[in-house]
């Protein structure tokens, strides 16, 4: 096998396995993320609602307490798929 050849399965094995492990966001994520990197103002929002997750009020444990931003992306993401 030249070395040409092996090169190009070499490229050829890293752009599928980099591929198969890449998610693409759902339209909703993306516009989430566009909205939580540029605006200062909704990230502080929802910064502070992630921070302030109480327990649900017959006590069990509320599943977004102890959450950040990107587990709402991979939750989202997720339900969307």
């Amino acid at each position: 096998m030249t070395l040409t050849r092996q090169i190009g399965l070499i490229i050829l094995c890293i752009m599928h396995f980099s591929n198969s492990e890449a998610q693409i966001d759902c339209l909703p994520v993306e516009k989430l993320r566009s909205s939580y990197t540029n605006d200062r103002q909704f990230k502080q929002v929802m910064d502070d609602m992630f921070n302030h997750v109480q327990n649900l009020p017959d006590g069990s444990v509320n599943f977004w307490k102890n959450k950040k931003i990107n587990d709402l992306y991979t939750f989202l993401n997720e339900w969307f798929y």
